[in-house]
């Protein structure tokens, strides 16, 4: 039997967010022989079996200590040096298929021909987005741009690689533009057969999840607030997601914030809401979002940056300015309206759950 494996900073134990339901998606793309994740963490250690997937985690040791600066001098950079693992490198050989999910896991791979790089997004030009939220003279934005300058190097040094494929989540990453042998895998929430249409809505009630202290997330909560607040000051942002003493100060002053933090269980969150928002910049983690809410049968607002990120063409209301939003939400009170619109999206789910399954099958 052959055994795939897959190495990442996640594990299908952990909370779901992102990194987690990526990986889920992995699993399910890379459905052969018997499977394997490795976990480089900083003291974790420890293995467990779930749903038939080894799971192991490998800390930190003084060996891989010792090599950081040595791999630092080299210009790697630090997102991926430190998740090196000397016991993963060396494990390699002895599997037929090994997937690294995002470049910051890649252990080696100086034999590429059963190598899969889960890029997914640019982290390059994330962590630029993520400076432009920072004080300017700030030593964490000088350090993220210093990031963003040598993961950018590093990544154009695996996309032009002949590793056996690449992975990405859309196919309007500016990355596939240098990049060989690579295939566009989008990201499969799990959803109901049938959508859950209710007439019983709370329409001063809208939603938004992700993690809040990463800085997109919060700049676009904030953002959000401010247009909702000026549209209408009893309509209330709902936000799901994890968030720190930091976030919840800077957005102490948006009294039509609901925060509610990190929660499994989410379907009470989303129950009677008018829509999900997703009025943000290119980054990471923007395509859950609205896959997640049409999965929860909930309309999508995202602006014009996210639908063109997302696979095909989705069903979401493209809305940039204030006046866009105001009429996205008087159409989302019409229940015909309402109806369709999630009846679009869950067929758009189905559609990419068929083109995920007709790619799985071609392996």
């Amino acid at each position: 039997m052959s055994k795939t494996l897959i190495v990442s900073t996640s594990s299908i134990d952990d909370e779901l967010r992102g990194a987690t339901i990526r990986l889920k998606t992995l699993n399910r793309y890379f459905n052969i022989g018997k499977k394997y994740i490795y976990v480089p963490t900083f003291f974790k250690k420890g293995h467990f079996i779930k749903d038939q997937i080894n799971v192991q985690f490998f800390p930190l040791t003084i060996i891989d200590l010792i090599k950081i600066p040595f791999l630092l001098i080299k210009g790697l950079p630090l997102s991926n040096v430190i998740f090196r693992r000397t016991k993963i490198k060396n494990n390699l050989h002895i599997f037929d298929n090994v997937v690294f999910h995002l470049i910051r896991t890649i252990q080696d791979y100086s034999c590429p021909q059963n190598i899969t790089i889960d890029v997914c997004e640019s982290l390059s030009k994330n962590f630029h987005l993520r400076s432009e939220n920072m004080k300017r003279n700030s030593l964490k934005r000088i350090l993220f741009l210093y990031e963003s300058k040598r993961l950018k190097k590093f990544e154009k040094e695996i996309c032009s690689s002949n590793i056996e494929k690449k992975l990405f989540i859309s196919d309007k990453d500016h990355l596939i533009k240098t990049c060989t042998n690579y295939e566009i895998l989008p990201n499969m929430p799990t959803f109901n057969m049938e959508p859950n249409i209710s007439n019983n809505l709370d329409y001063k009630k809208t939603v938004f999840i992700g993690h809040v202290d990463y800085e997109p997330n919060l700049m676009s909560i904030k953002n959000t607030s401010i247009i909702l607040n000026e549209i209408d000051s009893s309509i209330k942002l709902h936000v799901v997601g994890r968030y720190n003493k930091n976030s919840k100060d800077l957005l102490s002053s948006c009294k039509n914030i609901i925060l509610h933090g990190f929660i499994d269980e989410i379907d009470d969150i989303f129950e009677n809401a008018v829509c999900g928002f997703a009025i943000i910049k290119n980054c990471t983690g923007m395509q859950n979002k609205v896959l997640d809410y049409f999965s929860y049968s909930l309309p999508s607002i995202v602006s014009k940056e996210v639908q063109d990120g997302l696979p095909e063409t989705s069903p979401a209301l493209v809305c940039d300015t204030k006046e866009q939003v105001k009429d996205a939400l008087n159409a989302l009170t019409k229940l015909n309206d309402r109806e369709n619109l999630i009846r679009q999206g869950h067929n758009y789910l189905k559609k990419i759950e068929e083109s995920f399954v007709n790619k799985r099958n071609q392996i």
